[in-house]
């Protein structure tokens, strides 16, 4: 898959370390449009999709700009990305597996699904622990994670 990613100045060594992890299964132009990558224009955006020809364009989650026109006269999907560039190794290993949000950031849209295998993992772990004592099917101590009985105020 062809993908523009739009960038500004300011964070484009981390949009090519996120780009960089997924070089293998996608081909990603990143282009600078200016120093802010969420100040991009509609107008923009439009000559930078027609310079080449891409599957997808995935926009700054942080732009408040609307991209349907561009979609409409590109024929190329425009969908938001994370709000923060430090977000894009999250989002860009699995663009291939669900389909983005074009106008809820991609970071906010990918939440829930990462609270889930947050707490898959979480179960995972405390199943495979060894502890050093079970009481009434509660793992304490050993490899089993620690457990909060109160907390004072």
């Amino acid at each position: 898959m062809r993908i523009l990613l739009p960038t500004g100045s300011a964070t484009v060594g981390i949009v090519k370390a996120a780009v960089g992890q997924v070089s293998d299964r996608h081909t990603i132009d990143v282009v600078i449009t200016g120093e802010i990558a969420s100040f991009l224009a509609p107008g923009d955006l439009e000559r930078l999709l027609r310079g080449g020809k891409y599957d997808m364009a995935l926009v700054s989650g942080m732009c408040t700009a609307s991209f349907t026109d561009v979609e409409r006269k590109t024929g190329v999907p425009v969908y938001r990305g994370p709000r923060h560039a430090a977000d894009l190794p999250l989002v860009l290993p699995v663009l291939d597996q669900i389909r983005l949000s074009k106008t809820v950031p991609a970071d906010e849209f990918l939440a829930g699904a990462r609270r889930e295998e947050a707490c898959r993992r979480v179960v995972a772990r405390e199943e495979a622990a060894s502890p050093d004592l079970t009481i009434r099917g509660v793992k304490i101590g050993g490899g089993a994670r620690m457990k909060v009985l109160a907390e004072i105020m």
